[in-house]
């Protein structure tokens, strides 16, 4: 007979309960490795907090220069096109509803639009650079040298009779982008002298575009008329020419080593080096997909801005730009030095506290802060050595003290070695996709190799007394 007491629940023989972890055949301090991983993965992700406020940074700094960019270029000039010149002719014609009671025709007036038969342009561009507070613009000046002429004006058209036309009030018509760019400039036409601006006045014939009283004669129109234009500019931003001559010659040439050919077509040739450029387009008739020559209302003239060549002045070195694009592998800087402490801290041992972590991470998110106010003031590449080299020392320095002298070693490597890749990703344009996906194949490949011996499920059980 049991000696227990009838009230007294029988006391089961409970096995304690096992530990959730233990399921999956971690021990106590594989657990607490999980743990870190699993750990620096949110870190990392809290991590994005100042990396994006960094970035906002740029793009503020970035819109500010923007804005002193368009102060500068409103006093100096904007992107200019030069398109012309074009000859207005009035012209008088019979209209349908004459005069009734007398029977005689009633007479209306109109305009012929006369595009050259050859116009050849010639340029010579020098950039620089004006600057405000601590940003700086690169702007340009030159001079553009137009000459051509016009041909079979004596019988331009089958349906306007020649005498109904007024040559002796022609006028030539030059389109400025930016007419108040413009520091000088000459014209000649036919056999008359040249004149300075002064004789130009606004026309609304064609939009931003100056008028010059061309007076023509019977015996001018015996031969082409040749025209002769000197324009002595300013711009910044792009340089822009219409070829709308049934043949047309640019020449363009400047200082700049940085061009971007843009327009319809790109040059015929072209050489560009370290102390310039210089190219030529060869165009005709069909290129410029516009008659030679209409009535007002038969065509839009105002079309042909469209049709230009000419070329962009790019700055390769835009700070904010290029510290944005280093800002993208912000993520995967800071998750190769942290591998680097996690693993280096799996063989020797070491455990690194999360405070130690945070610190470390805080250190290279002040690299893209401390790159960016130096890139402002020193030429970038200084600027990315000074930033790089004063972070890696202190990230180096810190790991060295307070983890191991080797660990200290290892994470100033990797991090000049990434660095120093990094920096040869922003040179490339067309390669970058390509040796930034290679580099991360490698660094993956290398942490493989390197804990291809670990057997996670095993690490950190305890052993059997």
């Amino acid at each position: 007979m049991s000696d227990q007491h009838p009230d007294i629940p029988r006391q089961e023989n409970a096995k304690p309960r096992q530990p959730w972890h233990r399921s999956f055949g971690l021990g106590t301090a594989g657990f607490e490795a999980t743990k870190r991983a699993v750990f620096l993965g949110l870190l990392m992700l809290v991590l994005l907090i100042p990396l994006n406020m960094i970035e906002g940074l740029v793009y503020e700094r970035d819109n500010r220069k923007l804005e002193v960019d368009s102060e500068i270029t409103s006093q100096w000039g904007g992107p200019q096109t030069i398109l012309g010149p074009i000859l207005v002719v009035p012209y008088r014609y019979v209209s349908e509803a004459g005069d009734a009671a007398s029977g005689t025709p009633r007479l209306g007036t109109s305009q012929l639009y006369f595009l050259p038969k050859h116009l050849e342009i010639a340029t010579d561009v020098k950039a620089e650079r004006r600057a405000k507070s601590i940003y700086e613009v690169l702007v340009y000046g030159g001079t553009a040298h137009l000459t051509g002429d016009f041909a079979g004006l004596s019988k331009p058209r089958a349906d306007v009779a020649p005498e109904m036309i007024d040559w002796s009030a022609a006028r030539l018509l030059i389109g400025i982008a930016d007419p108040s760019a413009i520091r000088s400039m000459t014209i000649a036409v036919a056999d008359q002298a040249p004149v300075a601006e002064d004789a130009l006045q606004r026309d609304a014939g064609l939009s931003s575009s100056l008028a010059l009283a061309a007076s023509l004669s019977t015996l001018d129109l015996a031969k082409p008329v040749g025209f002769s234009i000197a324009i002595d500019f300013r711009g910044s931003s792009a340089l822009r020419f219409a070829p709308i001559a049934d043949v047309t010659r640019v020449s363009l040439k400047s200082d700049w080593p940085h061009p971007d050919f843009s327009g319809r077509s790109l040059p015929d040739e072209r050489n560009i080096g370290a102390q310039g450029f210089d190219a030529t387009w060869s165009l005709g008739a069909l290129t410029r997909g516009f008659p030679a020559t209409w009535r007002l209302g038969e065509a839009n003239p105002e079309t042909l801005w469209n049709t230009t060549v000419g070329v962009t002045f790019v700055e390769p070195g835009d700070v904010h730009q290029q510290t944005d694009r280093i800002l993208k592998y912000g993520v995967l800087v800071i998750a190769l030095t942290f591998a680097t402490i996690f693993i280096s801290g799996l063989f020797g041992g070491k455990k690194v506290h999360p405070i130690q972590y945070l610190m470390v991470g805080a250190a290279l998110c002040l690299f893209y802060l401390l790159l960016l106010s130096l890139s402002e003031h020193i030429a970038f590449l200084h600027a990315y050595v000074i930033a790089s080299a004063a972070d890696i020392g202190m990230i180096a320095w810190y790991a060295w003290r307070t983890m191991s002298r080797k660990l200290g070693y290892a994470v100033a490597v990797i991090l000049t070695a990434v660095q120093a890749y990094i920096y040869d990703l922003l040179q490339m344009d067309d390669y970058a996709l390509l040796a930034g996906t290679v580099a991360l194949f490698v660094a993956l490949l290398a942490a493989m190799i390197v804990t291809r011996n670990i057997d996670w499920y095993r690490i950190g059980k305890e052993r059997a007394a």
